[in-house]
């Protein structure tokens, strides 16, 4: 889902940026000529899972950072802007610039709300609490895979918490890559030993779940959720060998091209589901169609089994606003009312009550750590509705 032409989120840059967002672009791009300089590695730096996240990105579209990604880039944005959504993902170049640009600085977001928000929500990327089986996540609008490798990020978190390890470290000293170089990224010398250490600690008791998350979009994202996927779950081999970011036995995903609007895709819901998430979507389905995207949350219920949870992030603030004739409501109001019904209505009787809401929350990069991305990192201001099925 695009980014909001509103200007609600603060941004943290990599390097001084240029007077301008073209030549900042430019300048905090490799030209494909050569690779940029690394920075020398500290032996002080200890790669963080935001790290971790940020480069499973930069290695998986490598090839995206060239001179021609600033102009992209700014083609796609204009688009965005104007809400034309078919012209912005509508060419493999547009969708890679876009998932490079906005879907890490996402991804870190959702981590933190997966994982932050609520015990309930925290709880379905638990794969021990959830028991033996598949923990069914749907992502509406999740093409871009921030949601992908989000969901993944938030698994490993809570395995390395019950193995009494820190979750936001990885506990790596950083290499060349962790410092802006493209090549693989090195475990040094006296953390090889602990490899297989690590490769165990990943490994799934029996008793454990597998949360599987399938993305619902429109736009042809099928080749970068595969390669997230397999970037995510796939050890990295060579000279320098890691072990997978996330053992394939407790997280899994898959992409579906297909217009949730429809009947067709509406199926991909059912009572199975534990999860449905509409992070930054919600925008998009009512501009598609008011009628249909109101059709689509009053049946939700419907489709899902007691206990389902509902996750709604929006940009907050002015954008988040639909039209319905000539007036303009804003969206908390919408889904409540769409979700909940009219409380002081003798019809009152919805199926959804809504465990956790804030209309305006900050999502904020850390301050006491300094993440390295080709392209500025952005803070995000957002509002959040976490429903549960009765």
């Amino acid at each position: 889902m695009p980014p909001k032409k509103s200007a609600s989120s603060s941004k943290r840059h990599v390097s001084k940026p240029p007077s301008s967002t073209k030549s900042k672009l430019k300048a905090a791009i490799a030209p494909p000529a050569g690779k940029a300089k690394p920075i020398a590695p500290s032996d002080n730096f200890i790669i963080t899972q935001e790290q971790h996240i940020l480069n499973i990105f930069r290695r998986t579209f490598t090839q995206t950072f060239n001179s021609a990604l600033p102009d992209t880039l700014q083609a796609v944005k204009q688009h965005l802007y104007n809400r034309e959504y078919a012209a912005a993902f509508g060419t493999e170049e547009n969708l890679r610039a876009y998932v490079v640009r906005w879907s890490p600085s996402r991804a870190l977001a959702y981590r933190t709300i997966f994982l932050e928000t609520c015990d309930e929500l925290r709880g379905i990327f638990d794969v021990e609490k959830m028991g033996a089986g598949r923990t069914e996540v749907v992502s509406i609008g999740g093409g871009a895979g921030a949601e992908v490798v989000a969901a993944a990020a938030a698994v490993r978190a809570i395995i390395r918490e019950r193995a009494g390890e820190d979750a936001d470290s990885d506990g790596l000293k950083a290499s060349s890559d962790e410092q802006g170089d493209d090549s693989n990224p090195t475990i040094l010398p006296e953390q090889s030993e602990g490899q297989n250490e690590k490769e165990e600690e990943q490994k799934v008791e029996p008793n454990h779940s597998q949360l599987h998350l399938t993305s619902i979009d429109i736009a042809s994202w099928t080749e970068i959720i595969t390669s997230l996927a397999t970037a995510l779950t796939v050890p990295l081999t060579g000279p320098n060998p890691q072990p997978a970011f996330v053992n394939p036995s407790t997280y899994s995903s898959t992409f579906h091209q297909g217009d949730i609007l429809l009947e067709s895709t509406k199926s991909l819901i059912n009572k199975s589901t534990k999860l449905i998430t509409m992070l930054f979507t919600t925008n998009e389905l009512f501009t598609q169609s008011t009628t249909a995207a109101t059709l689509l949350l009053s049946n939700l219920g419907d489709q899902v089994s007691s206990g389902t949870l509902l996750l709604v992030v929006e940009s907050a603030g002015s954008y988040s606003t639909v039209k319905l004739g000539e007036r303009e409501y804003p969206m908390p109001w919408l889904l409540d009312l769409v979700l909940l019904g009219q409380p002081d209505s003798d019809e009152f009787n919805s199926v959804w009550k809504k465990v956790y809401a804030e209309d305006a929350k900050w999502f904020r990069l850390p301050k006491d750590v300094a993440l390295k991305y080709p392209i500025e990192l952005e803070n995000m201001r957002y509002l959040i509705r976490v429903y549960r099925r009765v």
